[in-house]
């Protein structure tokens, strides 16, 4: 009977050691998915630095003058020199983009549906939506006008005032485009970081990971 006892207390013992080594197996293999999880999710803000060469052009013109008078007699002569100097200037300029998971870019749309700021989000795709129709318009004046142009410049010996018209009507189309061209970013940068912030924040907890995992 004693052996058996002791049986029973081994076999008992020995699986309950098993059972906690599965449970701690089970428990290293969850974490580790869920930090591969948040690697793949996580939101950043990567910064990007590019150089534009910026070319300038200065000139001076130096004149001189002596006038040379006799009684009634008088006459000037001059001289004018003209120096020409260009720079060459390369100017930075930083870029800011938001990514998931370090890979995938997204757009202030994207961003915003993703953290779930739905207003925000109307009120761009509003904006994006009347700037785009202000292009087309701009798009259809600055063609009718080079039509308009050429139109004039065909009449036996150019109307100018159609040609005049036309360029008009291409250069207001010209600057409409330019003017509601879309801008890289609707939203500020510091907002973006505070709701990335935020968004990590709450995916950590989610996935029950430290609040220092980076």
């Amino acid at each position: 009977m004693k052996r058996q006892a002791f049986i029973m207390l081994f076999l008992g013992f020995f699986l309950t050691m098993a059972a906690m080594a599965l449970t701690d197996i089970s428990t290293t293999e969850q974490e580790y998915l869920n930090r591969l999880e948040y690697r793949r999710s996580r939101l950043e803000i990567i910064i990007k630095k590019r150089l534009v060469d910026e070319k300038r052009s200065y000139s001076q013109t130096d004149t001189s003058s002596t006038t040379y008078s006799l009684e009634a007699y008088s006459q000037t002569y001059g001289t004018s020199a003209t120096s020409n100097l260009q720079r060459s200037e390369a100017r930075e300029i930083e870029d800011w983009y938001i990514y998931k998971g370090g890979i995938s870019e997204l757009s202030d749309l994207d961003f915003l549906n993703l953290i779930g700021d739905k207003e925000k989000a109307r009120q761009i795709k509003r904006l994006e939506w009347e700037k785009a129709g202000l292009r087309d318009i701009g798009t259809i004046a600055l063609v009718a006008g080079m039509g308009g142009m050429l139109v004039g410049a065909m009449i036996d010996g150019g109307n100018r005032t159609v040609i005049g018209i036309g360029a008009v009507t291409s250069l207001f189309g010209f600057f409409l485009n330019i003017f509601n061209a879309p801008p890289a970013h609707y939203i500020k940068p510091d907002y973006a970081q505070e709701q990335i912030d935020l968004y990590n924040f709450q995916l950590k907890k989610a996935l029950q990971l430290p609040l220092e995992t980076d």
